[in-house]
């Protein structure tokens, strides 16, 4: 079980970029071939074949996929979620390891190692607020992606992180980070 870290994302502009943006962003969450129920000794290369030969279903619609606005390779969907099963996974295929399974993946390019838990998504003419939770980090990551993919956007992130005590947040505008700024979590002292 992860900490949850505690986001605000706040995605601004013209009203044919926001529209677009929403519509983007609302989609089917990342979902992996699952390699389950078995101990992995068990799972002959003929099994292990055909369960990678197909994607998997799509995961569920979600208002900020992160999936769907920076997709995870079909390569990666197909090995697997966890490192260890991907790479026997493309052992078992005969096909190139491409060095992580979908848990770096997301990591390296989300900032996160799954999809946010969405709790609050309000659509504006010229704005669009979210709240959602992620694992242990903010998507940082994610964000310095759409603001290249979106340069016509700016993307404003506060984050709150209780488990480790760190809370920031930034500005992401044409591509560029503007402003970025981490701290500490003041707690105010217990009276005995």
């Amino acid at each position: 079980m992860p900490n949850w870290c505690f986001n605000t994302l706040e995605v601004t502009g013209p009203a044919d970029k926001i529209k677009a943006f929403a519509q983007k962003a609302k989609g089917h969450t990342s979902s992996y071939n699952s390699f389950h129920g078995e101990s992995w000794e068990a799972l002959d290369d003929v099994r292990v074949a055909a369960i990678a030969s197909n994607l998997p279903e799509p995961g569920e619609v979600s208002d900020l996929s992160f999936h769907a606005l920076c997709p995870v390779p079909d390569l990666v969907r197909r090995l697997g979620f966890d490192d260890y099963v991907a790479k026997k996974t493309a052992e078992a295929l005969g096909v190139e390891y491409p060095g992580y399974g979908g848990y770096k993946w997301q990591t390296e390019n989300w900032g996160t190692k799954w999809e946010p838990d969405v709790s609050y998504a309000d659509v504006h003419t010229n704005y669009i607020q979210y709240e959602f939770c992620t694992a242990w980090s903010p998507p940082i990551a994610l964000i310095e992606y759409l603001t290249k993919e979106w340069p016509d956007l700016s993307f404003e992130i506060s984050y709150r992180e209780e488990g480790m005590g760190y809370k920031g947040g930034g500005t992401y505008s044409n591509g560029e980070c503007l402003d970025q700024w981490e701290g500490e979590i003041e707690y105010e002292d217990e009276e005995e």
